[in-house]
């Protein structure tokens, strides 16, 4: 073949080659405006977008840094539009949430329909409660211990958790604020760095044992329905929320012989640890990077750990030489590499929390608690940021941690109780350090 017919067959296969690139482009493009156009006049049902304007904040944009950004619905409904055969992780989220308060708003429902009215049928609860709280000896009110029946105890904060009222409405005196005000508060400021925020709220064991504290249990199980409208009340606002009292209370009922709280002790056990793991990384799965980290999840390998003690509060009884000394087993995580988990110092997941958040790790025991179990359920690294009793305003000064460019999601693992209005919830602005 001679070069000048060479140069034509070149020629003639790049031509075909520009050709077929415009010929897809065209197929594309016509395919996406048939989506759209069957989508907008209703041809194509059979993937309708999730439903999230009850829980999402009206579409209006708002301003950040000078910088005006759409509303999170009218992101999900651009995700939607430029992947409509994928739900994107704030559509995932939205439905999430939104099962979350439909499972809250149902159980009001049974209940009337009118929060005061569901409070008000808890009375006779609540008149148990005071009684045998006036009994208490003062020295056991101070040290925050508050013995029950058969030797169980409830802290003396869910007593008064469970006495009050709305706490969307209890703000105090300046300059505090309602703790659901806070959590809103929170939850927005990570949002405007980029970083979602969910919240893990610890149902309290006199929510979940209220048997040891009364015989006047409503047939429910409910006993403090202003704490359900206080994650209801969160949800509503957009800020996410794993609501774990459904799950607690049927683990009860099907397994009454594993404790989901410590012996005469106010926090959660083991088992209560694992299972929250669980919810935790089954609501992280809808993160690609965290489906990615599953992969190596399996390898990750737990041995029990053993640790005697008498619990938090028996210790600072003057008559703690009463109370016997007991076994503790819990969970010790190894990494697929064999060494024991320690948390990260720079990790795509954050948490944070008081006492709760970690127990099993840094006291009494270690290389477990729920950041461990996390890890182990992800196949990732978790920075652990915990204090006991830590409220959102003692993150000033830790923001190096909690906003570096890696963090993706922060979970606030959080005992109920720290809910009582007090001093330290406060409005308080994360600055990223330069």
């Amino acid at each position: 073949m001679s070069s000048v017919e060479t140069g034509r067959a070149g020629y003639r296969i790049r031509l075909a080659v520009v050709v077929l690139v415009i010929v897809i482009g065209v197929t594309a493009i016509a395919h996406s405006v048939g989506y759209e156009r069957g989508h907008r006049y209703g041809r194509r049902t059979e993937r309708k977008r999730p439903e999230v304007t009850e829980i999402l904040p009206p579409p209006e944009a708002r301003d950040v840094a000078g910088v005006s950004i759409p509303s999170l619905e009218r992101q999900i409904e651009w995700l939607s539009a430029f992947a409509p055969d994928a739900e994107s992780v704030e559509s995932q989220r939205a439905v999430e949430m939104r099962r979350t308060l439909d499972s809250i708003r149902e159980e009001l429902k049974r209940a009337g329909g009118e929060w005061h009215a569901w409070h008000q049928e808890v009375e006779p609860f609540r008149r148990d409660l005071a009684a045998l709280f006036e009994s208490v000896p003062e020295d056991r009110i101070k040290k925050q211990l508050w013995p029950a029946r058969d030797g169980f105890v409830y802290s003396v904060n869910n007593v008064q958790l469970l006495m009050f009222g709305d706490l969307e409405e209890s703000r105090g005196s300046e300059p505090n604020i309602s703790p659901i005000a806070g959590l809103i508060h929170l939850s927005r400021q990570l949002r405007e760095h980029g970083i979602h925020f969910i919240h893990v709220p610890i149902p309290t064991s006199l929510e979940v044992c209220p048997e040891f504290a009364s015989d006047h249990v409503p047939p429910d199980g409910i006993v403090a329905p202003y704490l359900r409208k206080a994650l209801n009340d969160l949800l509503e606002a957009d800020v996410e929320v794993i609501d774990l009292l459904p799950t607690f209370m049927q683990a009860r009922r099907q397994d009454p012989e594993t404790p989901l709280y410590l012996e005469h002790d106010i926090h959660w056990s083991d088992a209560a640890v694992r299972m929250t793991a669980e919810a935790i990384a089954a609501r992280l799965s809808r993160y690609p990077f965290v489906r990615q980290g599953q992969k190596a999840a399996a390898s990750y390998t737990t041995e029990v750990g053993l640790t005697r003690r008498k619990g938090k509060y028996i210790e600072a009884l003057d008559n703690r030489d009463d109370y016997p000394v007991i076994v503790v087993a819990h969970e010790r995580v190894r990494l697929p590499d064999g060494s024991l988990f320690e948390p990260s110092d720079s990790a795509p997941i954050v948490v944070m929390g008081d006492s709760f958040a970690y127990y099993f790790s840094t006291n009494h025991a270690m290389n477990g608690g729920i950041s461990a179990q996390i890890a182990k359920n992800t196949g990732l690294p978790i920075s652990q940021l915990t204090s006991g009793g830590m409220l959102p305003i003692e993150l000033h000064g830790r923001e190096e941690q909690l906003l570096g460019s890696e963090v993706k999601v922060v979970i606030y693992v959080q005992d109920l109780r720290m809910l009582v209005p007090q001093v330290g919830w406060q409005l308080m602005h994360l600055r990223k350090p330069k």
